[in-house]
C-alpha cells in the first residue's frame, strides 16, 4: 500500500520572476520549468524526502527524529511573495543537510516539521515509561 504524504512541495513560480517576465524568449521558460520540476521536497508522518533531478533522481530520505535544525532563510522579496530556502540538518552526520530553494512559506513548512519532531519525541516519551 502506497504511503500518501502529509504535504509535497515544488519551488514557488516566484523564484523564476525574470523568467516569467522575458517569456517572449522561449529559452528562459523552458529554463523556468525544468528547474521547476527539478525539486521536491514531501513530508511524511515519520520522515523527510527531498528527489532532485528530471531526468536522472537523487533522493535524500531524513527521519524526524534524527533532525537537530531546522533553518529558514527569506530575503525582502521573498517575504513579499512568501518564498525562501528551508535547510534540515541531520544529527547523524555534521555534513548532512537538506537544502531547498525557492519554496513556497517556508515558515508554514517549519511549523509543520516542528508539529512531526515534537509529536515523534512525544512518543518516544510515552513507549519509555
Amino acid at each position: 500500500m502506497a504511503e500518501e504524504p502529509l504535504l509535497v512541495v515544488r519551488p514557488s513560480g516566484w523564484c523564476f520572476f525574470w523568467h516569467w517576465v522575458f517569456c517572449w524568449l522561449i529559452v528562459p521558460l523552458f529554463i523556468a520549468l525544468w528547474k521547476r520540476a527539478d525539486l521536491e521536497l514531501r513530508v511524511y508522518d515519520d520522515r523527510i524526502v527531498l528527489e532532485r533531478g528530471v531526468l536522472s533522481k537523487t533522493m535524500t530520505e531524513l527521519y524526524i527524529e534524527d533532525i537537530r535544525a531546522v533553518e529558514i532563510r527569506e530575503s525582502f522579496w521573498g517575504r513579499m511573495v512568501g518564498v525562501g530556502s528551508i535547510s534540515i540538518a541531520s544529527a547523524g552526520d555534521a555534513n548532512s543537510v537538506l537544502t531547498a530553494k525557492g519554496i513556497p512559506h517556508p515558515r508554514l513548512i517549519h511549523d509543520l516539521i516542528q508539529e512531526q519532531r515534537r509529536r515523534v519525541k512525544g512518543a518516544a516519551v510515552l513507549t519509555d515509561e
